[in-house]
Parts: structure tokens; sequence; C-alpha cells
């Protein structure tokens, strides 16, 4: 009889919580079902959006590619034509010098073209380097050489002091590209009838490459900025890809590049310092 007593108890008390219960209960699961089913309707929406979102990136760069190749080629046509008319006889000084001056423009704008190209290689680890030992005082001449017309055009001049006679270990088609960013960045903020320094040492198994320019210091707020795409020391996206490219292509190498500004030497405009490594045979000479 006790235990009957108590199953019907029992019994009692769970149904009594039951109609207590289920009046508040139920809301409240029906809010929780809610809830989750929405937070599942929100989620399927978010991963929908990011797959619309990376297939509209990779139409993108795929656009993007297609156009900038296309504008290579052109371009590299153009400096074609440039050559064959500079060629000629006959080409008065005013010819040549509006010649000269598109040949910088066409050629400035080739490499901005070719640093967007192998600045998407190297973050795709796609950028082939053949790193080998290389002459820096050759690099350098020839470098400074190549660019002396559009130097002329600017009003500047390169002066190179003494060069060490050092072998780097570097991709020669990429070092020389970027000597040529370094030197259009300083052509293009060295002020007119100033000197570009350029010169070279070696330390701890590193060579040290400089470039400074005398112009306007790059703003203390804009230094940490500069090596990121389309930033400037001056101006916001005037220095397009150059700089951003050196430092990639840097790295690339297990070198660095950094930047004083102003220059510690002068006290106006920036140094520029690349740093690559020597030859480790010749180190051992040393």
């Amino acid at each position: 009889f006790a235990l009957l007593f108590c199953d019907i108890m029992g019994a009692a008390l769970v149904m009594a919580l039951m109609e207590t219960l289920l009046p508040v209960a139920s809301p409240l699961l029906g809010i929780a079902g809610s809830v989750a089913m929405l937070q599942t309707m929100a989620w399927s929406e978010e991963r929908t959006r990011r797959t619309r979102l990376e297939q509209l990136d990779q139409v993108r760069l795929q656009f993007t590619d297609m156009l900038v190749h296309d504008l290579r080629k052109r371009m590299s046509s153009l400096l074609i034509a440039l050559s064959l008319v500079e060629k000629r006889n006959g080409v008065d000084r005013t010819d040549g010098e509006l010649l000269a001056t598109l040949r910088a423009s066409a050629e400035r704008t080739l490499l901005e073209i070719n640093n967007l190209l192998d600045i998407r290689r190297i973050e795709q680890r796609s950028l082939s380097i053949t790193p080998a030992p290389i002459s820096l005082a050759q690099t350098l001449r020839e470098n400074i050489d190549e660019h002396s017309s559009a130097s002329r055009l600017a009003g500047v001049r390169f002066v190179l002091a003494d060069v060490p006679d050092a072998e780097i270990i570097a991709d020669a088609d990429i070092l020389s590209r970027i000597f040529t960013n370094l030197l259009w960045n300083a052509i293009q903020h060295a002020p007119q009838d100033t000197d570009i320094l350029i010169n070279a040492s070696v330390h701890d198994h590193l060579a040290e490459i400089g470039i400074a320019n005398r112009g306007i210091p790059i703003p203390a707020d804009r230094q940490k900025h500069m090596f990121e795409p389309y930033q400037s020391g001056s101006q916001p996206t005037s220095m397009g890809l150059g700089l951003s490219f050196c430092r990639l292509a840097a790295e690339a190498h297990g070198g660095s590049i950094v930047a004083q500004s102003p220059d510690p030497a002068t006290g106006a405009g920036a140094l520029f310092t690349l740093r690559l490594p020597v030859s480790t045979a010749q180190h051992a000479l040393r």
C-alpha cells in the first residue's frame, strides 16, 4: 500500500509540474528553436555570400591579369617603335628630346605593369627566382647608365661612390628591376639640379646598397606605409607599386630594404638601403 501511494503521489506531482511548466516552457522552446533556425539560415546566407565574393574576386583577378598582360604587350610594342624612330637619321634636337621623354614615360609605365605582375607572382609563390653570384659594381653601373637619360630629363645627377669588388647572390633580372625602381623613385622625388647619391658596402655577409635623394623628407606617419602598394612618402597613390615590389623581391632573396627620412648624412630627402646576401665563397676569402 505504501509503494502504491508513493507511485500515485509521484504521478500526481509530475502531472502538476507538467501543467505548470509546459505553458512556460513551450514558448521558450519555440523561441530557442526559432533562434537556432535563424542562425542556421544566417550561416547559410553568409556562406553563400562569401562564395559569391570569392567567385567575383577570382573573376576580377583573371580580368586584371588579362588586362595587364595586354598592356605590357602594347607598351613593349611602343618601345620597339620608339627605338626604330630613334635610329633614323635626321632627328633634330627637339624631336630627340621629345622621343627621350616618350621613352622615359613608356619605360616607367612598363615598369609599373611588370611590378604588378611580379607582386602577384611573389605573393602566390609562382615567381621563378634563380639566384647566382653577380658583380655588384657592374650591375649598379649598368643600371645607372641605363637611366642616365631619365635623370638628365629630370635635371638631376647620379653620383656613384666607390663600390667594393663584391659578388652578391641574386637573380640578375629581378635585381636590375629592384635597382630600376629605386632609381626611378629617387629621380621622381629629387629636386632639380641636385645629386642622387649611390654607395655600397659589405658588412657581416650582407651587401648594403644605399640610394639617397635630397628632396622633401617623408612625414613620419607615412613612413610605415611607404612599402605598401599604392603608397608614397609624399602623397598616397603617387608611388604605385615600386617600393612594394622592392621589399617583396628583397625578402624573396633573403635580404631586406629599409628607408630613413631624412637621410642622416644630409638632413634632407630619404635614404633607401637595400641589403642582399654576399657570395659565401667570396666572404670566406675576406
